[in-house]
């Protein structure tokens, strides 16, 4: 291998480590974001007796959930809230009708933000 040839492969490695490292920082940050909002609205706080309620009546946390934390998904929303994945879908359809949350790629956001 001339010198030209490991220049070359030199350049290859350090964009390829460049590259992975900050696949590494993006994927911390998120993991961060993600314990952040695990730590805000679901880790330690005491769970909440299930009562089959109106939808009406439970909105204000769900928005306040949304907003606080722009295009969460209802995965994330309905862990965090200690409740079905389709009660939390219900809800948010029901609002998304209202006009009080819209779609933000693939998670939520409230429409006035």
């Amino acid at each position: 291998m001339n010198r030209s040839e490991a220049n070359e492969s030199l350049r290859a490695l350090h964009k390829r480590a460049h590259a992975e490292l900050q696949q590494l920082k993006d994927r911390q940050h998120r993991l961060e974001r993600l314990i952040e909002f695990i730590d805000e609205y679901g880790a330690g706080k005491p769970k909440r007796a299930r009562k089959r309620r109106q939808v009406r009546a439970r909105s204000p946390s769900l928005l306040e959930v949304i907003g606080d934390r722009p295009g969460v998904r209802k995965s994330m929303l309905a862990m965090v809230m200690d409740r079905s994945p389709e009660e939390v879908g219900a809800e948010l359809e029901y609002l998304e009708r209202e006009g009080s949350i819209r779609r933000d790629g693939l998670g939520w956001s409230r429409a006035d933000q």
